[in-house]
């Protein structure tokens, strides 16, 4: 007995160290991604990603173009250089006494060093500096004309290519070229801005934001608040910019103060202050209470609300959970994998950053009553949202396709997809990201809401209201039942009362 015991000891502690061992070499991967902080694009090292099945052909791999180093010796994408040529030639034709190869070779080259530092482990790629050279010239040429041509014509199309599959190749973090070198070429290339778009004129800038919010942007919104950002690595990051709303918020007018205190009214008044957190960094291992998911809350008549802000801010406040509509696209799994990629390697200076709001009211004291109302509910609104913690929270909610469906009914899922099901979304949420790491005030700010959805959860009441509908409304034949038996105790009733009468 007292060998089997010293066995099954000795097996527990070797399990634990090559834990401990596997855990010390995912650190050290990621660690060795950014060597330096102007290192802002990689390949995904398979030692990272190995173990939790990632589908790396679908998520991190380009499908039909290659943009920089990473992926330019790909024989199955050789064919896109020819369409990479002629939209080079059609650059140059814009005009032709100033555009020319040489101005833009000129350029890049004396900033090529820098660009080249960019790339992490870039002599793994195999290419010489005279290669990157071109190659940033003909695919920053390529996609400063590519973002020309979808501002310049309403009716955009690309031959023998899927406008989707090339949206879903430029997003990756392993196909970039940095955003500096597309400034240089934009700033060099002479052009007639008289055909763009009014939203996309004024720079490479409103370009990128006319293709990354598919023409939806309105010339009177708020995005040139996004020009005060710090400068951007490249598409992606512009991306995970405007998807997250990293930037300088418009505060509401006197009118929209009122309805917003008319209609949140019932939030009340709070006192309560936002808690102070460190900015250190650790790994995703402190205890952390688990919490029923979206079917089982929805049973014990929790609430959930779709609301207009920033997408990936999901909060729990007051019996309600709140998340902006998010729609699940085609390319919305590899865009959120690049984005989640890139905000863990490369984002911690964004995960840190504070998002600053206006507050120039002309009606200061109902801007008091304001915050004064809803405080509490206002630090959760404007909390700085990020992919990783969304990620985690949506693991716990999400488990099977009827949380899909819980959330796509009350709109806080639109589902347009035709390649996944509700099965493969609730799949993808619940994914095992063992690699994961988080801000200790964002692992704070998860037990706080998992604390609460449990504290709402558990009352006895609402179990036994959880139990009634699922065990008693959920089924057709018992619900047909208990309406009928409820139909016959009325007219009993009634018989009876009627008796008495008489």
């Amino acid at each position: 007995m007292a060998k089997i015991e010293i066995e099954v000891e000795n097996a527990v502690l070797s399990s634990i160290l090559f834990d401990l061992i596997k855990n010390q070499d995912t650190d050290d991967y990621i660690k060795k991604l950014r060597p330096t902080e102007t290192v802002t694009m990689c390949r995904v090292p398979e030692e990272i990603i190995g173990a939790d099945n990632y589908d790396r052909s679908n998520y991190f791999e380009p499908k039909v173009i290659s943009i920089g180093p990473y992926h330019s010796k790909n024989e199955a994408l050789y064919p896109m250089q020819s369409l990479k040529l002629r939209y080079l030639n059609d650059l140059l034709r814009r005009n032709t006494d100033d555009n020319k190869v040489e101005k833009y070779t000129k350029a890049i080259g004396k900033q090529l060093v820098t660009e080249k530092a960019k790339y992490c482990e870039f002599d793994a790629c195999g290419i010489s500096d005279i290669e990157l050279l071109k190659l940033l010239v003909l695919d920053g040429c390529f996609v400063v004309e590519l973002l020309l041509k979808f501002a310049e014509s309403p009716i955009f199309m690309l031959p023998r290519i899927d406008a989707d599959l090339l949206r879903h190749d430029l997003f990756l973090i392993e196909n970039q070229v940095p955003f500096s070198v597309l400034e240089k070429i934009y700033e060099l290339t002479e052009y007639d801005d008289e055909k763009l778009e009014p939203e996309a004129k004024s720079g490479i800038f409103n370009l990128a934001l006319y293709y990354i919010r598919n023409r939806k942007v309105n010339i009177n919104d708020n995005w040139e608040e996004l020009k005060e950002y710090e400068d951007l690595d490249h598409l992606l990051h512009l991306f995970y910019v405007v998807q997250l709303n990293h930037f300088k918020r418009t505060p509401l007018s006197d009118h929209e103060l009122w309805i917003a205190i008319v209609v949140e009214f019932n939030f009340g008044f709070s006192n309560q202050q936002p808690t102070e957190y460190t900015e250190s960094y650790m790994k995703f291992k402190r205890f952390m209470p688990t919490i029923p998911t979206v079917t089982e809350v929805n049973y014990a008549v929790m609430k959930f609300r779709s609301r207009l802000f920033c997408r990936f801010n999901l909060f729990y406040f007051k019996g309600r959970i709140e998340e902006a509509n998010k729609e699940i696209h085609d390319n919305f799994f590899t865009e959120f994998e690049n984005m989640l990629f890139y905000e863990q390697i490369y984002g911690f200076k964004i995960m840190n950053k504070e998002i600053v709001w206006g507050k120039k009211y002309k009606n200061h004291l109902l801007r008091k009553v304001y915050e004064r109302c809803f405080k509490n509910q206002l630090r959760f609104t404007r909390r700085i949202a990020n992919i990783s913690t969304y990620a985690v929270y949506m693991s716990h909610l999400v488990k099977t396709n009827k949380d899909v469906d819980v959330l796509a009914r009350h709109g806080m899922l639109e589902i347009t997809t035709t390649t996944h099901g509700n099965k493969e979304i609730a799949e993808f949420f619940s994914k095992r990201r063992s690699w994961l790491v988080l801000p200790e005030k964002q692992i704070d700010f998860l037990c706080q809401q998992f604390k609460a959805i449990n504290k709402f959860y558990y009352k006895p009441h609402r179990q036994r209201r959880a139990k009634l509908r699922k065990d008693y409304f959920t089924n057709l034949l018992v619900l047909f039942s208990i309406t009928g038996f409820l139909i016959l105790l009325s007219f009993t009733i009634v018989q009876l009362v009627l008796k008495i009468v008489k």
